[in-house]
């Protein structure tokens, strides 16, 4: 397992972690040895679902990008039980991915980025229910991608980076509403990049690099 992917659900720490009999899946622990267990094989058998960004909500639900044959990487949750984690929905239909990340707690919903053969890599807000997952922002009309990427909640906004053609890389900032999903400035004119870095939240005022 990677110190990077793990996620505390209440007193309960979890986690992706590696054996011969199971693959990489997603673990539970207490801190205790008998505590610690294997949570769900959700790619059963030696091969791996690769629980990946795991991301606490309101310490009661930890979200996380896990794969299957069937339908592909896609976004899962879990309450720490066997029955309590399960696929939230099939973004990208069939088996082809739809490679949640950027998981990012926001105002007690997930927000993350997502690929779809409908909108291509954009900006997406779930409550941890199939019709509650939606697209937030188209950014980049259609099938393009405006590959959202550093999300960071500041107060009642969540701040991103987005890429458009008109604009470039530029700072986007969203209130989890689709209409409340709107470019910030155009730092660098034009088309051209700001090339924003070290996003940090200080309450509800974000400090970067431009």
């Amino acid at each position: 397992s990677s110190p990077a992917n793990m996620a505390n659900l209440g007193n309960t720490l979890l986690f992706a972690a590696t054996t011969t009999a199971n693959g990489t899946e997603l673990w539970r622990s207490d801190g205790t040895e008998a505590g610690t267990v294997m949570v769900s094989d959700i790619r059963a058998g030696t091969t791996s679902s690769l629980p990946a960004s795991l991301t606490s909500v309101n310490n009661s639900i930890v979200y996380f990008s896990a794969g299957e044959a069937t339908n592909g990487t896609e976004l899962w949750k879990t309450d720490g039980t066997a029955g309590g984690t399960a696929m939230v929905t099939n973004l990208n239909p069939g088996s082809a991915n739809s490679s949640p990340a950027n998981l990012t707690a926001f105002n007690g919903k997930l927000v993350f980025s997502a690929t779809t053969s409908a909108a291509g890599t954009e900006i997406f807000i779930s409550d941890g229910t199939a019709v509650g997952t939606t697209l937030l922002a188209d950014i980049v009309a259609g099938t393009g991608s405006s590959s959202p990427t550093s999300f960071v909640a500041a107060g009642s906004r969540l701040y991103f980076l987005a890429t458009t053609t008109a604009n470039g890389q530029e700072l986007w900032k969203t209130d989890g509403t689709t209409v409340g999903t709107v470019l910030v400035k155009d730092i660098n004119g034009t088309s051209a990049s700001s090339t924003i870095t070290n996003l940090t939240a200080v309450g509800s005022t974000l400090f970067f690099s431009a």
